[in-house]
């Protein structure tokens, strides 16, 4: 898929996927956060492979996508191997900053 960016109107469209011949992703500048904008591609290319000529959008389909996006950039094993663990009842702030 080739990923294109483009400042688009609304805040509101994170990006969106074509499937066509040749899938195309387009990315809305507009949010900066380089995680963000990973997790957005990441979950077009969720669309493109999982909802090849299925309308998506509704419920079902964006949280499919969303798992599709948090399994391809933090597989459950590295996830569960380097999440900071909570320090007695503490949340450890500046490990899970760091592991972001």
């Amino acid at each position: 898929a080739i990923v294109t960016n483009f400042n688009i109107v609304s805040k509101e469209v994170d990006a969106l996927s074509v499937s066509v011949e040749r899938p195309f992703i387009v990315r809305n500048t507009a949010k900066e956060s380089v995680c963000r904008q990973r997790f957005d591609i990441a979950h077009e290319i969720g669309h493109l492979v999982m909802h090849e000529g299925i309308v998506t959008g509704d419920r079902t389909t964006e949280n499919q996508a969303n798992r599709f996006a948090s399994a391809l950039l933090l597989p459950r094993p590295m996830m569960l191997k380097l999440y900071p663990r909570p320090n007695g009842n503490r949340l450890d702030w500046k490990g899970m900053r760091e592991f972001k």
